[in-house]
């Protein structure tokens, strides 16, 4: 369940029914319409009319997977039925068909796995994961988070990626600034290592609650 306290979360929320409600809808029935078109229009256009259909039809199909996969990224896990490890693993396996090697080191939170700590590393390993896998082309990724104090919690997520220099921009940016982004509203912090030809190592501070 997410807090009404937590604008990031339900920001989300909000965007997330607006592609389920007012966009996937339409990219559903043109699809379909297309469907239609290409089996009438069989032996009385010409091929290139024809393949120009099938384009089209490609492209709302990868529409509509690209809508299905934002709504995956979306949506909070059910934390209070999982812990937010196993939510991340099984999110990042339903958005890849390969993934690398993820090797797991994680403790439980005091407050339990519905906290905002255990959404907040949810969110920042997933989106983490993905900059490793899309824009690294990651092979390994280790993810460790425990107690650092009586008043932190630590989490790493280091891959052995192409790496890149975090002074620059570069495409995935704005994943990044949404991983800060995270940490900071919860009070913590969020820093980057990384080098041209890797390895790249994120590292958060979350308050405990």
């Amino acid at each position: 369940m997410v807090s009404p306290s937590d604008p990031v979360e339900l920001e989300r929320l909000r965007i997330g029914h607006e592609i389920h409600d007012a966009v996937l809808p339409f990219i559903f029935a043109s699809s379909a319409g297309i469907t239609r078109l290409l089996e009438d229009a069989k032996g009385r256009l010409e091929q290139d009319d024809l393949d120009q259909l099938h384009q089209v039809a490609q492209w709302l199909d990868e529409a509509m997977q690209t809508g299905r996969r934002l709504l995956t990224e979306i949506y909070p896990p059910a934390l209070d039925s999982t812990t937010w490890d196993r939510a991340a693993a099984d999110t990042l396996a339903r958005l890849y068909q390969t993934l690398p090697t993820i090797k797991w080191d994680v403790a439980d939170t005091d407050d339990g796995q519905t906290s905002p700590v255990a959404l907040a590393s949810y969110r920042i390993t997933v989106e983490a994961c993905r900059n490793a896998i899309r824009h690294g082309r990651a092979k390994n990724i280790s993810v460790f988070f425990h107690r650092g104090s009586d008043r932190d919690y630590l989490l790493t997520i280091t891959d052995d990626g192409e790496g890149f220099d975090p002074t620059l921009d570069r495409e995935g940016h704005f994943g990044i600034a949404a991983m800060k982004s995270r940490a900071e509203v919860m009070g913590g912090d969020l820093a980057i290592e990384s080098t041209p030809g890797g390895p790249t190592t994120v590292r958060v501070k979350l308050p405990c609650d």
